[in-house]
């Protein structure tokens, strides 16, 4: 199950149909992501909602913006890099999250700490 698709698709998908808040299932990785999606102007808020069976995140969306939300690497096929060809989005105005040792972190982070790692997503306004 790739978690990081099924959080893109549902932001994807809350967006297009006008929704401000969109409720996805938390893990570590995904928490991590969406603090960087935060920074990225793609979520104003997260919150933590803690529920049985398990704990959830509800990410309040950025009103009247659709973005681009592609992931990169998947489950069947993972794609790395290392921090010369960390990849420019739209010339410099999106941005690439980047797994790497240190968490994840943007492409301009990850090019500032000199490391390299799994291209997770890129994300740019539409």
């Amino acid at each position: 199950m790739d978690t990081i698709g099924n959080l893109l698709t549902s932001i994807r998908n809350a967006e297009m149909a006008g929704h401000s808040t969109v409720t996805v299932p938390s893990s570590r990785l995904s928490q991590a992501v969406c603090e960087k999606l935060q920074l990225a102007g793609v979520v104003t808020a997260v919150a933590t909602v803690e529920a049985t069976p398990r704990a959830r995140l509800e990410l309040t969306l950025k009103p009247g913006v659709q973005h681009h939300l592609r992931r990169i690497s998947t489950p069947g096929r993972r794609l790395y890099t290392d921090v010369a060809r960390i990849p420019r989005v739209r010339q410099g105005f999106g941005t690439v999250l980047i797994s790497t040792p240190m968490g994840v972190l943007t492409g301009n982070e990850a090019r500032k700490a000199r490391v390299g790692g799994e291209l997770i997503c890129e994300i740019y306004e539409k």
